[in-house]
């Protein structure tokens, strides 16, 4: 599939977190690609989840 014009780029990180956890320097990194990135995302952290 080729991109087109009407076509915008978006990102999902989908992250799974066993016993509800993540890690501090993972959540900075993922804070600090939102302002370095200008596309789109969405975040989900996925609780309970190994």
């Amino acid at each position: 599939m080729q991109p087109t014009e009407n076509q915008t780029a978006k990102i999902f990180i989908a992250t799974p977190c066993f016993g509800g956890l993540v890690t501090q320097e993972y959540m900075e990194s993922i804070i600090a690609c939102t302002s370095i990135i200008r596309i789109p995302m969405t975040l989900s952290l996925l609780g309970d989840d190994a």
